[in-house]
């Protein structure tokens, strides 16, 4: 005690204030009290409140706590994901400095992000004392504080993302990142991988508004082991819950359209949240105060763990976005939707209420197999109307999934044969030799005129765990009977929907050298519409089927087949529809089946022989059979047949 004495005698309070340990602030005491938000842009500049928007909190202290390595957060637009972002990288540098990688969409994001708010929010008072030179040079590929420097990356930019040792990431508006970078893995995949250095030290930040469920940020809320959702009590009854849309209430007015309806709730305020407990009225002006008391709570059946994901929704904003707004908006979305514009009930449910969108407006009914199954056609035999037999198969690491089908004019087919094959040589040796009788010709067996096999599958293509090459190397040797194909990857919509495409492929690894191979490129998502409405179209009275299948077909083949459903999505400036997989589901047998209309595509099927014409040749061959070969007109002295060109 002494010494403590004699040190306050030594020291003055301001010196004192100098050495004494730096305290330790989460990342939202941090912003409570250091943050300042400098940006020209901002609606609300000067010192930074948690009050403001007291969800946030829990989001940035998971992004401190030493047990939480990565926080996933799906949210709406203007609710605070990138100022989440922003302490985050402020608490860095002030607290605990390492090796900051920030990964944007895009180039030119990155550069207007940097000059807007990154170097505005380092050059504040608060951090200011952490620098070592200016910043104003954007076109480095790096910032230099004291004790760490930031990387500034772009999705798009495989080398902005590699060759770096990275101890925190924050990626922003991952939905809009493109699908890979470059010929390497996706770029999320690609920051986190920088980060293994740092084992359970890193800290990794995912922020996006969603887009679809196969969205990035869809992808890493249903990923993550631990989800939380911000729960806020009811001002009447106490009882906690989460704020869904369909607790929101407006009045009612007969006799007014949706838009005129969407301007008077607007102008009135003339919205509110119901309980769903109490159904008591919850009004806008008592929100702030609820969201005082709210907390976040891990979701039913998940676990805490080292991996996190939270979703704020649009219904806590308290940034300007009010519940007579959302009405107003939602309305004129339902009225656009009604008129056959999906956009805006897309932004509504994406960029106001922070939820993935998926308009689905096609599919295939399981109801439409049994009816097909009930027509009793025999698996293995092949219709008197077909004239060719193709076989497709999808790739996968574990092996092949194939079908048979039995083609005829018209594009007109029926399933014959389906199956699995675990290596190359028994899917060679299960469709190669095969043989299929043709119905009502007892001695007349029909073979596979050619196997159309994926070659996209089997994993990342420029990985070691691709099949690519392997299936190259296998439709090379097969003669011409095998044809690899390749579902459309590009940007845009091909010119046709299959065409011959001769490409210098290159093995991965460097081991071997490239060699030439022509490859099918198919429009999958062309055929995936043209096989769902043979599926879904019913014959007219009398007329014939043109997809057919046999009564074998089980629970498997119609779960693959119904696998996928067509949803709108926005690509660009405008809303695009594309078939897409739910969930995790299997889609084998459907891959393969769209496959079949490609490679029938490919050998003119629609202009093969009518069934009559097909049957009177069989006929004629049966003749030729039945009749006995001519005696030869020359003999040897021993009865012998007599060759004339013999020495």
């Amino acid at each position: 005690m002494r010494g403590v004495g004699r040190a306050r005698m030594i020291w003055s309070p301001a010196e004192r204030r100098a050495w004494a340990p730096k305290r330790r602030l989460s990342v939202s005491q941090w912003a409570e009290e250091e943050r300042l938000i400098v940006s020209k842009d901002a609606a609300e500049p000067g010192k930074w409140h948690n009050a403001r928007a007291p969800y946030l909190v829990g989001i940035m202290d998971a992004l401190s706590d030493p047990a939480v390595e990565e926080v996933n957060v799906m949210k709406p637009a203007r609710v605070g994901g990138s100022e989440i972002g922003r302490n985050f990288l402020g608490r860095t540098v002030a607290q605990d400095p390492g090796p900051f990688l920030i990964v944007f969409p895009d180039e030119n994001l990155a550069k207007k992000q940097l000059a807007n708010e990154i170097v505005p929010l380092l050059e504040s008072a608060p951090l200011k004392e952490y620098l070592t030179e200016s910043l104003r040079d954007l076109s480095k590929e790096q910032l230099e504080l004291q004790a760490m420097r930031i990387y500034p990356a772009w999705a798009g930019s495989p080398a902005t993302l590699a060759e770096k040792t990275i101890r925190y990431v924050w990626l922003s508006e991952v939905d809009k990142y493109p699908p890979f970078s470059g010929r390497e893995a996706d770029p999320m995949s690609l920051a986190k991988r920088r980060t293994q250095t740092y084992g359970y030290r890193r800290k990794i930040y995912a922020e996006s508004t969603p887009t679809t469920r196969m969205g990035a940020i869809a992808r890493a809320w249903e990923a993550a082991p631990a989800k939380y959702r911000f729960h806020v009590p009811c001002s009447r009854c106490g009882s906690f819950q989460v704020l869904t849309w369909a607790q929101v209430k407006w009045a009612k007015h007969e006799g007014l359209g949706r838009r005129e309806l969407a301007a008077l709730i607007e102008a009135t305020g003339a919205a509110w949240y119901e309980c769903i407990e109490c159904h008591g009225r919850i009004d806008e002006n008592e929100k702030a105060a609820l969201e005082d008391l709210g907390e976040w709570r891990l979701e039913p059946a998940c676990a805490s763990g080292p991996i996190r994901a939270y979703h704020i929704s649009g219904l806590l904003s308290m940034l300007g976005m009010t519940w007579a707004r959302m009405v107003g908006q939602f309305l004129r979305a339902i009225e656009a939707r009604s008129e056959g514009d999906v956009g805006p009930l897309m932004d509504f449910i994406t960029q106001s209420l922070g939820e993935w969108f998926e308009d689905q407006v096609g599919g295939i009914k399981d109801s439409t197999f049994e009816a097909k199954r009930a027509k009793g056609h025999k698996p293995k035999v092949v219709p008197k109307w077909a004239g060719m037999l193709i076989a497709t198969a999808d790739t996968q690491r574990d092996g092949f999934w194939y079908v048979v089908r039995a083609w005829g004019r018209g594009e007109r087919s029926r399933l014959i044969d389906r199956g699995r094959a675990g290596t190359f040589a028994e899917l060679d040796a299960a469709l190669r030799p095969a043989r299929y009788p043709i119905e009502g010709w007892n001695a007349e067996h029909l073979g596979i005129r050619f196997l159309a096999l994926d070659a996209g599958g089997g994993g990342d293509v420029n990985s070691d765990t691709s099949l690519t090459d392997e299936v190259y190397r296998f439709c090379l040797r097969s003669g011409g009977w095998a044809v690899p194909l390749k579902g459309w990857g590009g940007m845009g919509t091909p010119k046709a929907p299959v065409s011959p495409s001769k490409v210098t492929y290159t093995p991965p690894g460097g081991k071997r050298s490239p060699y030439d191979v022509v490859v099918n490129m198919v429009d999958t998502q062309y055929f995936k519409g043209v096989l769902a409405g043979l599926i879904s179209t019913e014959a007219a009275e009398g007329a014939e089927e043109r997809w057919e299948l046999c009564d074998d077909v089980d629970a498997e083949y119609v779960s693959h087949m119904t696998a996928e459903r067509k949803v709108a999505i926005r690509k660009g400036g405008g809303i695009v529809e594309r078939w897409e997989r739910q969930g995790n589901r299997p889609n084998h047998f459907f891959d393969a089946e769209v496959y079949q209309l490609a490679a029938a595509r490919m050998i003119k099927a629609d202009v093969m022989p009518a069934g009559d014409r097909l049957e009177a040749e069989r006929a004629a061959v049966v003749q030729r059979r039945s009749v006995p070969p001519p005696a030869p007109r020359f003999t040897t002295p021993d009865g012998r047949p007599f060759l004339a060109n013999r020495r």
